[in-house]
Parts: structure tokens; C-alpha cells; sequence
């Protein structure tokens, strides 16, 4: 966030400055506003966790969530492209108990589509376009 407020007054600067047209357009890919503004709710959540004095157990949680799931993966490798993970989580933040479900799906089952293959090797997906 603090890059992106210094990317704003740089910008600032470009825009009333002599550098040309190059020089706006380098100010202006600086400040990445989708950037800010995710780190600023990230933030924003994590300052609200502390409050409530529950971000160590959801990092508790968090931890226990990256470990079965990366350990379920590494025992089932080699996963091919028309494979879905299936996951279910259930957890209390308050408690910090977790319950974690994996499997591991045709795409075509959990997709509910035929076998069939694209030119790709892919299960073929019917997409609808609005």
C-alpha cells in the first residue's frame, strides 16, 4: 500500500513536469489501483481478526489447511488435466477446529458430462456465453 500511495505522488509529479507524453504513461502504470485496494481489505480483515483476537487461530487454521491439502496432492501425483480436487472445508474460527474432506473426481463425473474428449485432451464443457 505504501509503494502504490508513493506511485500516486510520482504520478503527481509526472503529470506537472516536462517529461513528455512517455513520462505520464510510465506515472500512470505505476499506481495499480485493484493492487491498493485489495491490499487495503486484506488489511482491513487482518486488523479486524487481531481486534476480535482471533487471527492466531485463523492462522492456525490457515496453516492446518495448506498441509493436508499440499500433503494430499504429493501423495496423489501424478493428477492428470481431467481430474477435479474436490475439497470441504468446515471450520470454527473460534476454536480453531478444522475439518477438511478431500477426493479426487473424474471431470466428467463432477462435471456431469460425457467421457469424451477435446482435440486438446481435454473433457469437453459446455460453456454458456450470455
Amino acid at each position: 500500500m505504501e509503494a502504490m500511495i508513493k506511485a500516486e505522488v510520482i504520478k503527481n509529479k509526472f503529470k506537472q513536469s516536462y517529461y513528455g507524453g512517455w513520462g505520464i504513461e510510465i506515472a500512470n502504470n505505476l499506481f495499480n489501483e485493484n493492487l491498493y485496494y485489495t491490499c487495503k481489505l486484506h488489511k482491513e480483515k487482518v486488523d479486524q481478526l487481531k481486534k476480535d483476537r482471533l487471527f492466531n487461530n485463523f492462522l492456525k487454521i490457515r496453516d492446518t489447511l495448506k498441509s493436508e491439502v499440499f500433503s494430499y496432492l504429493s501423495c496423489n501425483l501424478p493428477i492428470d488435466s481431467n481430474t477435479v480436487h474436490v475439497l470441504n472445508i468446515e471450520f470454527n474460527l473460534k476454536s480453531s477446529q478444522i475439518k477438511i474432506s478431500q477426493s479426487l473426481v473424474k471431470a466428467s463425473t463432477y462435471f456431469n458430462v460425457s467421457d469424451d474428449l477435446d482435440t486438446f485432451g481435454h473433457v469437453k464443457l459446455l460453456i454458456i456465453k450470455e
